[in-house]
């Protein structure tokens, strides 16, 4: 079982607050031995992945000149469209994107796939950030997809916007989201307002093969909230720092690879940094079994 420690920020002055949140690497299984013998302990090689970041009170982005998808229908993408600089997406750099009806963008590849998995998933799609992954229609009356550059080098952002779409069969209530792509390599997920009623959608990242990604809490495979203030989502790119096993808040070992021998049943914690004081463990725990079942 994962534990993460969560730094909380508010600061109710100017209406923001800030969640930092990554997926926490796995170590070992539990794991059963004879009395005497050992066992090897393995903190697993950290992903990069995401934290994220979220502030009420954002404002829309409106670039200067944007270009509007006329293409898309139900089920379906487009693209790829230039980013206009180089990106890096969980270690791999793309310079196109592809816009997809059901609510995402993707890297690599156009992906027309409408489940709203939870993050991460090996189920397609992968390789994506999603605003709101689930079956939508941009074919609905009064929806607009469209994408522009905003700002100048090197502080550009791509600014994809998915305004008043709505699900399959367009009905109430739309939703109204921009994908941010930034030039210091991290993202942003801004929302507009949102009525009750949505429904379950998926809003978060994921790699290209699903097996590492960050969904936004409360928005992953989760019936959408009510959002009366624009929110706004970032995400910054991190990658865990192991920091050692611990035993009852001991620390035994700084190595990755961790070899013990415990003479009774034993919890060992690794704890890894994820940046900006935001911390996560997960236990192992070695059952020794000493082979006595009783007086003779």
């Amino acid at each position: 079982m994962k534990i993460t420690t969560l730094l909380l920020l508010s600061l109710s002055i100017l209406n923001m607050f800030c969640v930092l949140r990554a997926q926490c690497p796995t170590a070992s299984n539990n794991v059963t031995i004879n009395c005497g013998l050992n066992t090897l302990l393995n903190a697993g090689t950290p992903a990069l992945n995401y934290a994220i970041s979220a502030s009420s009170g954002a404002s829309l982005l409106t670039p200067a000149s944007s270009t509007t998808i006329t293409t898309l229908t139900d089920d379906s993408f487009a693209g790829g469209f230039n980013i206009g600089f180089p990106f890096t997406f969980y270690g791999n750099t793309y310079t196109q994107f592809y816009i997809s009806s059901n609510g995402y963008i993707s890297f690599g590849a156009g992906n027309n796939a409408r489940a709203s998995n939870t993050i991460p998933s090996g189920t397609a799609p992968n390789n994506m950030i999603a605003g709101a992954l689930t079956d939508l229609n941009p074919t609905c009356a009064g929806t607009v997809v469209r994408y522009g550059v905003l700002g100048a080098a090197p502080n550009r952002r791509m600014v994809i916007t998915f305004e008043n779409i709505r699900r399959l069969g367009c009905g109430n209530p739309a939703i109204t989201f921009q994908i941010i792509i930034n030039e210091d390599q991290t993202f942003d997920i801004i929302y507009g307002s949102l009525a009750a009623g949505f429904g379950t959608a998926t809003a978060g990242a994921e790699n290209n093969s699903g097996s590492v990604g960050i969904g936004i809490a409360g928005m992953n495979n989760q019936a959408f909230p009510t959002i009366t203030t624009p929110t706004a989502y970032s995400f910054t790119p991190v990658t865990p720092l192991f920091t050692g096993w611990t035993v009852n808040g001991q620390t035994v070992s700084n190595a990755l690879n961790y070899t013990v021998s415990p003479s009774a049943n034993t919890t060992y914690t690794a704890n890894w940094d994820l940046g900006n004081g935001t911390t996560c463990q997960d236990p192992v725990t070695v059952t020794v079994n000493t082979g006595i079942t009783g007086d003779p």
